[in-house]
């Protein structure tokens, strides 16, 4: 069994894996266009934010946005003006650590996610 300093920086080293995952849309762009089409359904009639607004987290930089949308975390709706998501990256770490409440709270998510990896 992990110590708590063990398993906190275990949790944090997890958490860079699933940005790695992410960064997949870099490489394919089937992927970016894929979450970016996603992104774009799930923002419909949402306006920007900025995320220190959307999150009350003064940390954010005034110029991240995101469109705040019903996501698990507002992290999910960031705005890369077209050039990336989180859509990917954030959907990954959801299925790994919390896929009953990512499934639960936002099916259309978890079966975006669940297909993508799936190859489809």
């Amino acid at each position: 069994m992990l110590s708590g300093e063990a398993a906190a920086k275990r949790v944090q080293e997890l958490g860079v894996q699933y940005k790695r995952i992410g960064e997949l849309e870099d490489m394919d762009s089937r992927l970016l266009e894929k979450a970016l089409a996603f992104l774009k359904r799930r923002r419909e009639g949402d306006s920007l934010e900025p995320l220190r607004v959307i999150t009350g987290n003064p940390n954010y930089k005034t110029n991240e946005m995101a469109w705040k949308d019903r996501f698990l975390d507002p992290y999910m709706g960031k705005y890369y003006q077209g050039r990336h998501t989180e859509i990917l990256s954030m959907g990954v770490e959801y299925l790994c650590k919390y896929p009953e409440e990512l499934a639960h709270r936002d099916p259309e998510y978890f079966a975006f996610v669940y297909d993508l990896l799936r190859g489809r």
